[in-house]
C-alpha cells in the first residue's frame, strides 16, 4: 500500500488507504478480494515504527529499481497493449464484470484513454448559436460512432424545426 501511494504520489496514510480501498485493480494487485477489508490507515504506524527510516527508503529504492528495469512505460499505449492481451487470466468482458453501485455502468475507455467502468456521456451542439440540441448517455461499451449518423441527422432535424418559418409563427406571440 505505501508503494501504490509513493507511485501515485499520495501524501497522506488517510489517503492511500481510502485509494486502495476504492480500486478494484488496487485491491486485486494487493492480493484483496472484493469483499475482504484493506487496512486500515493506522497500519502504516506499525510498519513505520518497526522500519528505520533508512530501511524504509531503502525498500523503495531497490523497488523503483525494479520497476524501472523489468516494466514497460505505463504510457506507451503500442508497449502496454500486447502484455495485456498476453496476462494470463485476463477477463474485460462485461459479462465478467459489474460495478455493484451502479449496474448499468459498462466497461469502456476513459477520456484519457483509460479502460474502466464507465458511462458515456455526450451531446450535440449548433455551432452557430452553441445550443446544445441532443444530450444522452450511453453505456460504457457503445462505439463513439456507433449511430453517430442518426444522432447528427436527428440533431439537425431538430435545429431545422426551430428554425423553419411554421414553428417561427406557431411561437411567436405579438
Amino acid at each position: 500500500m505505501l508503494i501504490v501511494g509513493f507511485l501515485e504520489g499520495i501524501g497522506s496514510e488517510r489517503g492511500i488507504a481510502a485509494r486502495c480501498g476504492d480500486s478494484l485493480t488496487i485491491r486485486r494487485f494487493l492480493g484483496c478480494r472484493l469483499t475482504e477489508e484493506t487496512p486500515d490507515h493506522s497500519s502504516f504506524t506499525v510498519f513505520r515504527q518497526r522500519l528505520t527510516q533508512e530501511v524504509f527508503e531503502a525498500v523503495h529504492v531497490v523497488i523503483l529499481q525494479g520497476l524501472k528495469a523489468h516494466c514497460v512505460n505505463p504510457d506507451d499505449a503500442a508497449a502496454v497493449s500486447p502484455f495485456d492481451r498476453k496476462r494470463k487470466g485476463r477477463k474485460t468482458a462485461n459479462k465478467d464484470w459489474y460495478n455493484p453501485g451502479d449496474p448499468d455502468e459498462k466497461i469502456g475507455r476513459t477520456g484519457d484513454g483509460a479502460c474502466d467502468m464507465v458511462h458515456k456521456p455526450g451531446h450535440i451542439a449548433d455551432l452557430e448559436s452553441g445550443a446544445i440540441t441532443s444530450a444522452e448517455v450511453r453505456p460504457g461499451d457503445a462505439g463513439d460512432a456507433r449511430n453517430l449518423c442518426g444522432r447528427v441527422l436527428a440533431a439537425v432535424e431538430r435545429i431545422e424545426t426551430l428554425h423553419s418559418p411554421a414553428h417561427r409563427r406557431a411561437t411567436h406571440r405579438p
